[in-house]
C-alpha cells in the first residue's frame, strides 16, 4: 500500500492485509489452549487490553505520519508486522504436554451445550455486524451532522479507545470473577444498545460524546463470548471455537459495510442528512437488542448446561 501507484494496486495491497486479521483468530485460539478455564476471562480481559491499546495509539500515530506524507502510516505498518513475525517466532512455543488433550481426557459435551454454542457464535456474529458501523459510517456520519474535521475523527476514536481500555484494564476482570461472562455479556449489550441510540439521536457533539463512556462498557461482550465459548468447548476444540469465532467475525466485517453503507447513502439520498437520527446507528442497536434478546432467553442455565466439557488434569 506504501509503494502503491494506482487506486487498483492499492485495493490489492488492502486485500492482502485483511488476510492478515486472521491473527486475532489465532491469537485468541493459543489463549484458548494455553490457558486454565478458570483464568480464561482473565486472559481475554488481557487479549482485549492488547488490541484495545493498539486503536488508540494506532490512529494517532497515524495521523502524524499521514501528515508529513501518506504513504508513511502504511511503510511503519509494515515494519510493525515484521517485527510482530520476528516476536512470534521468538517468543511463543507450541503447547505444553500437559496442556495438550488426548481423546481420553476429553468429556463430549451434551447435546444443549452444542446448542449453546450456536447461539453464542450467532450472539457474535451480531456485534462483529453491529461494530462494522464505525469503520463504515463513522467519519462521514459526524463530519455531515457537526461539521467534523478529520482531526475531530481521530479525537473521537482516540477518546473511544482509551475509554474501552480503561474498562476492559479496570472493570472486566474484576465483574467478571464476579458476576461470570453471562451477566456481563448482558450487561455489555445493553449499553451497546443505550450508546447507539445515544449516538443515533444526538442534536450536538457534546451528546455525542456523552455517549462514548457507554459505549465503552460494551467492551465486556467480546471477552465474555470467547471465555464462555472456551469454557462450553471440550479441551481439544477450545482453539478450534475460537477460531470459528473468528470466522463468524470476518464475514460480518464482509456484510457490515455492504448492510451500513446502503443504509447511509439512502438516508442522505433522502435528505433527511442526519438531522434527527442518524439511522446506521439505530440500525446497529436494533442489531445488539437482537443479541441481547439471544443472551436473555438461551443462556439462563449456562453454568449448569456447560459443566460437562473441561479439561481433567491442570
Amino acid at each position: 500500500m506504501a509503494a502503491a501507484q494506482t487506486a487498483s494496486s492499492f485495493i490489492i495491497g488492502r486485500s492482502i492485509c485483511g488476510i492478515g486479521a486472521a491473527n486475532a483468530g489465532v491469537a485468541s485460539a493459543y489463549v484458548a489452549d494455553w490457558t486454565a478455564p478458570e483464568e480464561r476471562a482473565r486472559a481475554y480481559g488481557w487479549l482485549g487490553v492488547a488490541f484495545g491499546s493498539a486503536y488508540v495509539v494506532a490512529p494517532a500515530v497515524g495521523g502524524f505520519l499521514g501528515e508529513i506524507n501518506w504513504r508513511l502510516p502504511f511503510a511503519v505498518g509494515a515494519l510493525v508486522a515484521m517485527l510482530n513475525v520476528v516476536a512470534c517466532k521468538l517468543l511463543l512455543k507450541a503447547p505444553m504436554p500437559s496442556l495438550t488433550a488426548s481423546p481420553a481426557d476429553v468429556v463430549e459435551p451434551r447435546g444443549i451445550a452444542k446448542l449453546q454454542w450456536r447461539r453464542l457464535i450467532l450472539i457474535a456474529f451480531l456485534s462483529s455486524l453491529a461494530n462494522t458501523v464505525y469503520p463504515t459510517a463513522l467519519a462521514l456520519l459526524v463530519m455531515s451532522r457537526y461539521q467534523w474535521n478529520i482531526k475531530d475523527v481521530g479525537a473521537l476514536l482516540g477518546a473511544v479507545g482509551i475509554c474501552t481500555l480503561i474498562v476492559q484494564v479496570a472493570v472486566y476482570q474484576w465483574g467478571a470473577r464476579r458476576f461470570g461472562p453471562r451477566l456481563m455479556l448482558i450487561f455489555g449489550l445493553t449499553c451497546g444498545i443505550v450508546g447507539f441510540v445515544v449516538y443515533a439521536l444526538a442534536p450536538t457533539s457534546g451528546w455525542f460524546y456523552a455517549g462514548v463512556p457507554i459505549m465503552a462498557l460494551w467492551a465486556f461482550g467480546p471477552p465474555a463470548v470467547q471465555s464462555m465459548l472456551a469454557e462450553a468447548a471440550s479441551a481439544r476444540d477450545a482453539g478450534r471455537m475460537q477460531g470459528i469465532h473468528m470466522a463468524t467475525a470476518a464475514v460480518a466485517n464482509l456484510a457490515g459495510p455492504a448492510i451500513f453503507s446502503l443504509l447511509l447513502a439512502v438516508q442522505l439520498q433522502g435528505g433527511t442528512l442526519l438531522g434527527s437520527i442518524a439511522y446506521p446507528f439505530l440500525a446497529s442497536a436494533f442489531i445488539l437488542a437482537v443479541a441481547l434478546i439471544l443472551s436473555l432467553t438461551g443462556l439462563n442455565d449456562w453454568s449448569h448446561c456447560c459443566s460437562g466439557p473441561r479439561r481433567r488434569g491442570w
